[in-house]
């Protein structure tokens, strides 16, 4: 959860902006979005993991 008006707006910012950014990029070279993509995913589930790690609790999500 957001702390400040500025996190709230930082949250909206990446949640819209990096989906439409990915579609603005496959229109142009589909190679570098699917990259982009999966770079993503891959920042997304090793960081969760490394969190859960990091704090001890179980599970992956």
């Amino acid at each position: 959860m957001p702390t400040s008006l500025a996190d709230m707006a930082v949250a909206i910012v990446v949640l819209f902006g990096v989906p439409l950014l990915l579609v603005l990029v496959y229109r142009r070279n589909k190679r570098l979005a699917a990259w982009c993509g999966a770079g993503i995913g891959v920042f997304i589930v090793v960081g969760n993991a490394v969190e859960k790690l990091a704090t001890g609790q179980s599970g992956l999500f």
